[in-house]
């Protein structure tokens, strides 16, 4: 909790992208549909929300950036 808000997240994608270069041009990632927190937080650096889907009875996002 003590990183919240500092740009930690948004780094950490960054860094992502850097380390990958060109090689990949997306990045893919799922998120528990109950995790609004961390669904608000990719959001908010930019990934779209691709598919929402259900598995064992779970909702669940599929997001790309």
């Amino acid at each position: 909790k003590d990183y919240r808000g500092k740009g930690v997240f948004r780094g950490l994608y960054n860094s992502m992208k850097e380390a990958v270069g060109t090689d990949y041009s997306l990045i893919v990632t799922e998120v528990d549909g109950r995790n609004t927190r961390s669904l608000d937080a990719h959001l908010a650096i930019g990934f779209k929300v691709i598919k929402k889907y259900q598995s064992d009875g779970k909702d669940w996002y599929l997001i790309v950036l």
